[in-house]
């Protein structure tokens, strides 16, 4: 993870997160207090969960979601169908 990244997730306040997403759920609709943009509290919460996942994964960061196609030789293609068979 880039050292950017790290930036900004270090910018992102558990505590906070979760008092404005309470705060701006119990503001009434119309009333003249300002609440949290709800794309920015989206944001806040897919930084706060890559933040948890980081962590809990020595800073590896999610895998991208696809396996690269396997390359690979004859000596090992033969002995590899040969352990399947």
């Amino acid at each position: 993870v880039s050292d950017e990244v790290k930036e900004v997730l270090d910018r992102v306040d558990e505590k906070e997160f979760f008092a404005s997403a309470v705060k701006s759920e119990m503001d009434v609709e119309g009333s003249a207090t300002s609440s949290v943009p709800a794309h920015v509290l989206q944001f806040q919460l897919l930084a706060l969960a890559l933040k948890r996942f980081l962590k809990q994964n020595d800073d590896y960061p999610p895998l991208e979601g696809k396996i690269p196609d396997m390359t690979s030789d004859t000596a090992r293609f033969v002995a590899l169908q040969e352990a399947y068979q």
